[in-house]
């Protein structure tokens, strides 16, 4: 028993040791993902596994920063390969698994995640979703006291109430960005919108308001700006003078700009200023070239529409295709689940009925056992009764000896019956010697008790103990000699066997099992006696022991 118990503690600790590098090799599974993402690594369907083991490893075993953190990483490889419905999918799912009452809570992930969301949206022509993100990872960074964050999410933030024509909005928006933009000593991305957002709505007041703010807080040539920055800025700048009349400085603004916008886009909103200006001009050859220049910029920009068009509707055939494979995943799990509630239900009952049916086998045993202790009781009762009749009538007249004989008679067919019953040979000194111990009132108590199917308790054992000490002093004695090698229990076992108990009796009162009180007997028997044998060998050596 020993045994066994040492290798199941063996297995346990190998299975812990081998839990805790599952559990380190995951989460250095999970840096080198994140250290990837981090470092710009373009994602591919070959890292889609890899994302999928750490979702499911961690979905189980990780704290809410490492269940964020997988899913986070998940909707990256998606965004990647372009599955946008289902980078958003992970992404709110990586939100979900954010416990923002922690305070050990990731919330520069979470920033992340929202602004990673908000792109999303931006790229799919959804600027209120856009808006909605950028809002909430704005308020993350200003938590987190991350300036440039911050930064970054309001103009982005303005781009997005641009798109939706909120003009206000952009010119506050624009407004915070200036004075973050003065702590890094540049607001040239702060006013470059509003430019174009009051030139669109004829708000000339507003546009130069904010070109004044340009020129005279951040331009400066010397600062290295960069090319395509000032170009657009020159390009606005043509507009304003053209809108306004002043149609030569118009002209020189426009021309600086032409050398410095290198970006298709910049030189679409240049081409359609010069296409205006020379229109408000009346120079027609200038007017046909750069109306064909603005027809050729405006079908570029148009394929690259189309394309993100393409890309979207990909994107969201892909999502219905997700959708329809997450539908099917479900119902296999809710027949799976089914199935398992079914095998469960059917385990419980089998285990429910076998439990039963070992109770009500224990029961009849127990019972069993109860009736035949109750049956040599009464033998036994009987054969005293008789005995005590014997003896009576062996003392009187010899006219009674047919009687005296019937009773010889009843007698020998009650000791056999009682022999039968305790399994030793039908001698009559078992049955005749001891006939005053037999009678004693601790032995019918102890057979009372056997009868009734009770354990016998301390103090009865006591005083069956005692009593033995006092009216059996050769058996304590033989028994006394062997005292290093049995034990208490051992000991009440040898005084019930010699006090002519039965086994189903002695199994009642030692509370144990008749197998097990068997299988201590053989054992006895070779630390006692020194002898090879069964049970009902020990009895034997027992019985030949004198009691006076």
């Amino acid at each position: 028993m020993k045994y066994i118990i040492h290798i199941i503690s063996v297995f346990l600790m190998a299975m812990v040791l081998a839990s805790c590098t599952d559990n380190e090799a995951m989460r250095q599974r999970l840096s080198y993902v994140s250290q990837c993402n981090r470092a710009d690594t373009v994602f591919t369907e070959a890292w889609l596994p890899t994302v999928d083991s750490l979702v499911s490893f961690f979905d189980h075993h990780g704290n809410a920063n490492e269940k964020m953190m997988a899913h986070y990483l998940k909707g990256r490889v998606y965004c990647d390969i372009g599955d946008a419905p289902q980078a958003l999918k992970c992404y709110q799912q990586a939100m979900e698994m954010a416990d923002t009452t922690d305070k050990d809570c990731d919330f520069y992930q979470l920033m992340v995640i929202h602004g990673q969301m908000s792109e999303i949206f931006q790229k799919q022509n959804l600027p209120i979703e856009g808006a909605t993100e950028l809002k909430k990872a704005n308020q993350y960074a200003i938590m987190l006291n991350d300036t440039i964050s911050s930064f970054i999410y309001h103009q982005r933030l303005a781009v997005s109430f641009y798109e939706l024509g909120q003009v206000d909005s952009v010119f506050i928006i624009s407004d915070k960005l200036s004075s973050l933009e003065k702590d890094q000593k540049s607001i040239s991305y702060s006013v470059m919108l509003p430019i174009r957002t009051a030139l669109e709505s004829h708000d000339y007041i507003n546009a130069k308001k904010y070109i004044d703010k340009f020129n005279c807080e951040s331009f400066d040539e010397r600062n290295g700006r960069e090319g395509n920055t000032l170009g657009l800025f020159y390009a606005n700048l043509g507009r304003y003078y053209m809108e306004t009349g002043k149609i030569d400085s118009a002209l020189y603004y426009y021309k600086r700009s032409q050398i410095l916008c290198k970006g298709a886009s910049h030189r679409l909103v240049l081409s359609h200023g010069l296409f205006d200006l020379y229109k408000k001009m009346g120079l027609k050859d200038s007017i046909c070239k750069y109306a064909d220049l603005y027809t050729q910029l405006t079908d570029s920009s148009l394929k690259i529409m189309k394309t993100d068009a393409i890309i979207q509707s990909q994107s969201a055939y892909n999502y219905q295709l997700h959708l329809r494979k997450a539908e099917q995943s479900k119902v296999r799990m809710e027949k799976t689940k089914l199935v398992a509630i079914i095998l469960s239900m059917v385990l419980l009952l089998i285990v429910l009925l076998s439990y039963m049916a070992i109770r009500r086998i224990k029961q009849k045993n127990k019972e069993r056992i109860i009736k035949l202790n109750a049956e040599y009781n009464q033998y036994l009762l009987n054969y005293t009764h008789i005995k005590n009749e014997y003896e009576q009538l062996s003392r009187q007249k010899d006219n009674l000896s047919n009687y005296v004989q019937e009773k010889e008679k009843e007698m020998e067919v009650l000791r056999q019956t009682l022999s039968s019953l305790h399994d030793i040979d039908s001698q009559s000194q078992f049955w005749e010697m001891e006939e005053t111990l037999l009678s004693t009132d601790i032995v019918i108590k102890f057979h009372d008790m056997a009868a009734k199917g009770q354990k016998a308790g301390m103090a009865e054992w006591n005083t069956l103990r005692g009593f033995v000490n006092v009216f059996m002093p050769n058996f304590i004695k033989a028994l006394s000699e062997k005292n290093e090698k049995i034990n208490l229990k051992e000991t009440n076992l040898c005084i019930l066997i010699r006090l002519q108990f039965i086994p189903s009796e002695i199994a009642t009162l030692m509370d144990s099992s008749a197998q097990s009180l068997s299988n201590l007997r053989v054992r006895l028997l070779h630390k006692m006696f020194k002898m090879e044998g069964t049970a009902k060998d020990f009895n034997e050596q027992i019985n030949k022991i004198d009691i006076l």
